[in-house]
């Protein structure tokens, strides 16, 4: 009895001591009123009065260090020098005095002499909520707010105003698991939020969801040499450096990668005097060429319009690229001054210097990118492969009412990696006159290489309304053919379907539908590689006034594509082929095999006497 006891008491104890050391750390509140504290309170029951406090006096994990928003705290900065642990860091967020009216941000003001306002280095778990960062300054090393080698830092529901000097707004150098959430950056000289090295250690593992970050003097997002980090269901506006939004490798031999940016909408970038300016762009900086590289990135569900040159940019050493499902319209609309050499295309892949280093791997899918130009001062296109682009990507999107081409495609050395363009919609583009009569193009090729071991460029799957030629080949093309054109339909083309400037004869199209408007016609310069399957024909849309590129049951388009190529879903979302592969963007899901005129399953409907497709 008196051991079953002795063992019962012995389990209790067990049991709690476990339950002490599960336990949170116990938290001690401390409290700063700039306007009825005194310092030499114990910061507990009655409140300090200064922020130098926090930088002279020890916390533990889980205490919580209030401010008041009664009165604007200045003279010192922030700085704590204690670390929290994992589930109880150490917090400064806003208390209201006395329960009052005042239900503002605690306020933090530099007084333009101050910079790294908050700041902490190689301390861990802690987390700084509702407070209002204003009048910092400094250089571009320093940040109103400074975090450097820190992990698990959290910035959650904070806003930096307006700086001096050169600084940014949020610095993250270096350190791990960093989280910036819904809060607003706004009125920096420099980047409004800069995340990337310290001391040659990368950051890893940031952050950055729910926040607004605008009119900063130059990008609001500046992410260079990160790994594994996400951007968010944030706004970036109005910020007046490279980009909005800018991916990049700032020093040699680093690598940024395995990233995601979804939900943004960063509109209206480059808004000062510099010629460039994009919504977001991924790039190696050009200084590094080839010492440096962006890899396994997702740009998805994203808006970036009325930005100054591109909506956005992919270049320079960049590959395993995705975008998609995104908007990118107005871009080069800015009000630019006359002449300057800008480009207001809606999405941009760019090498530098000759070097073929943007992809392999890059997809562009389900965008639009509409009245994009610069008033006839640049290119104004849809989607632009610029400057030795290889094995990229350009599938299902709506490329319309462009000043320049829908698409154009260019490369000045033999390229390795083909290019696949299918499945898009391109509509009403080539809107701008320019000297050489390219830009009115649905399609503009420049400066084509062929080889014999390769496909340059494949062109398959498409439908081209409007536009002054269909397909326009501008300049030099060499080598021995390699681009194929196969399976598109063109329709309201009023001059010339297939112009080649050139006369180089080395395209090959075939299995196309071609109907021109007045004076139209199928070929200028195209002498050879005439396909003896492609059709002159109305391709008998569900109708194409209302941008319904849907096969009518009867449509020629029906089972006479060419099945060589991959592809296995229409514009529409269906599976393809059904059958034998139609031209076009739509794969009319008739009963495979059956011909043109098949109804099976409630596919196609009788609706006043007419058959439909569905």
């Amino acid at each position: 009895m008196d051991y079953d006891n002795k063992l019962t008491k012995h389990i209790i104890k067990s049991i709690l001591s476990i339950l002490l050391l599960c336990q949170p750390a116990l938290a001690n509140n401390y409290y700063i009123d700039p306007i009825d504290g005194l310092d030499t309170n114990n910061g507990s029951v009655s409140a300090w009065q200064t922020l130098g406090k926090i930088g002279s006096s020890t916390f533990s994990a889980g205490d919580n260090i209030y401010l008041a928003n009664n009165g604007t705290h200045s003279g010192y900065r922030l700085r704590l020098g204690q670390s929290g642990t994992a589930g109880n860091p150490i917090t400064t967020s806003t208390y209201t005095i006395g329960g009052g009216t005042n239900t503002g941000f605690a306020t933090i003001d530099g007084q333009n002499s101050l910079s790294q306002i908050v700041y902490s280095e190689s301390k861990n778990y802690q987390t700084y909520k509702n407070l209002n960062i204003i009048n910092g300054t400094g250089v571009t090393t320093d940040g109103v707010v400074l975090f450097r080698t820190c992990t698990s830092i959290i910035w959650d529901n904070c806003t930096i105003g307006t700086s001096s000097g050169g600084t940014q707004g949020l610095l993250i150098q270096g350190g791990t698991s960093s989280v910036v959430s819904n809060g607003t950056i706004t009125g920096q000289s420099s980047e409004g939020l800069k995340v990337g090295t310290y001391g040659g250690a990368q950051n890893y593992g940031a952050i950055i969801q729910g926040m607004n970050i605008t009119n900063n003097g130059s990008s609001g997002v500046l992410m260079f040499n990160v790994t594994d980090f996400s951007i968010s269901t944030s706004t970036v506006l109005w910020n007046r450096g490279y980009a909005n939004v800018f991916v990049q490798v700032e020093e040699a031999g680093y690598t940024t990668q395995n990233f995601s940016i979804a939900s943004v909408t960063a509109n209206y970038g480059g808004t000062g005097t510099i010629n460039n300016g994009s919504g977001i762009a991924i790039a190696v900086n050009q200084t590094l060429e080839s010492n440096g590289t962006i890899t396994n990135g997702t740009v998805e569900n994203c808006t970036t319009n009325f930005n100054k040159e591109y909506g956005v940019l992919v270049g320079w050493n960049s590959n395993n690229i995705t975008l998609k499902n995104g908007v990118s319209n107005y871009n080069g609309r800015l009000g630019l001054v006359p002449g300057t050499p800008v480009y207001g295309n809606g999405i941009e892949m760019y090498a530098y210097h000759g070097i073929p280093d943007v992809g392999p791997n890059v997809l562009v899918e389900g965008y639009e990118c509409a009245y994009n130009g610069t008033n006839g001062l640049g290119d104004g296109q849809g989607i632009r492969n610029d400057s030795n682009c290889g094995s990229c990507t350009i599938r299902y999107n709506y490329l319309h009412d462009n000043e320049g081409a829908g698409y154009s495609y260019s490369n000045t050395i033999s390229e390795s990696y083909p290019v696949e363009v299918y499945g898009n919609l391109i509509v009403n583009n080539g809107l701008e006159w320019d000297s050489n009569n390219s830009n009115w193009s649905s399609i503009v090729l420049h400066n084509i290489q062929g080889a014999s071991t390769f496909n340059t460029l494949r062109f398959y799957n498409n439908v081209i309304d409007g536009g002054q030629f269909g397909i326009y080949i501008q300049s030099l093309h060499t080598g021995t053919p390699g681009d194929r054109y196969y399976n598109n339909i063109f329709i309201n083309v009023p001059q010339y379907v297939f112009q080649d400037a050139t006369a180089n004869k080395l395209t090959r199209e075939d299995y196309n539908i071609w109907q021109t408007i007045g004076t139209g016609t199928g070929y200028n310069g195209w002498t050879q590689g005439q396909g003896t399957n492609t059709l002159n024909v109305d391709p008998s849309f569900v109708d194409a006034i209302t941008a319904n590129y849907r096969l009518n049951w009867n449509s020629p388009a029906i089972n006479l594509g060419t099945s060589t190529l991959q592809y296995f879903q229409d514009y529409y979302g269906n599976s393809a082929p059904y059958g034998v592969i139609d031209r076009g963007i739509h794969e009319f899901q008739g009963l495979a095999g059956a011909g043109r005129m098949t109804a099976s399953g409630g596919v196609m409907t009788a609706s006043g006497g007419v058959m439909t497709s569905q």
